[in-house]
């Protein structure tokens, strides 16, 4: 339609009831879920399900913080 070959696309992303659905000890599972299940380019995952500050602290920044940056892509943490 504008003379692109793709004028959008889409990425991998959770949502808060795919997060909290394993429940508030398995928050940190959910996010390496999502790491491992979609090991190249983007992938955003929801962040604020419980304790956003715990979440990018102790979950992205230390215990994921290898696989993140082992990929092969980025990770968007959204709220």
């Amino acid at each position: 339609f504008y003379g692109e070959p793709v004028s959008g696309f889409s990425i991998p992303a959770s949502e808060h009831s795919t997060i909290t659905s394993w429940g508030r000890e398995g928050e940190c599972d959910a996010m390496r879920n999502m790491l491992t299940r979609y090991p190249k380019g983007a992938v955003a995952c929801v962040s604020d399900s419980y304790d956003i500050y715990q979440a990018c602290e102790k979950y992205w920044g230390t215990e994921l913080k290898s696989l993140i940056e082992a990929r092969d892509g980025f990770v968007v943490v959204r709220p």
